[in-house]
């Protein structure tokens, strides 16, 4: 048989897009108390803890600098996933490119 961890993880991956599915594992990340909501202090807390300090910093500054407007929308509110799903290209490409790398890992 395979262990429960191994059937979720399945279950996951299966007839599932690839970007679909790095978008779920970054949304997974960010909320970190599973609340299905994300505002501004979980990404930030998300990319500090993830990338060190002052890279977490340095892509936060990068993201109001190339998309002011997505930047203004975290800012504001906070995100269920559909919404986040909208702002996901908007993220830092060292983000969404390490999101692939572990949609690339679990499979």
């Amino acid at each position: 048989g395979i262990s429960f961890h191994e059937f979720v993880r399945f279950h996951l991956t299966i007839d599932r897009p690839a970007e679909l599915l790095a978008m779920e594992i970054a949304f997974q990340l960010v909320d970190r108390v599973h609340r299905g909501r994300v505002g501004m202090n979980e990404l930030r807390y998300f990319l500090r803890e993830f990338y060190g300090k002052e890279q977490g910093t340095d892509l936060l500054t990068k993201m109001a600098l190339d998309s002011p407007k997505a930047m203004s929308k975290w800012m504001k509110e906070e995100l269920n996933f559909k919404e986040f799903q909208a702002l996901y290209p908007d993220l830092p490409a060292e983000v969404k490119a390490d999101m692939e790398l572990l949609v690339q890992q679990s499979k």
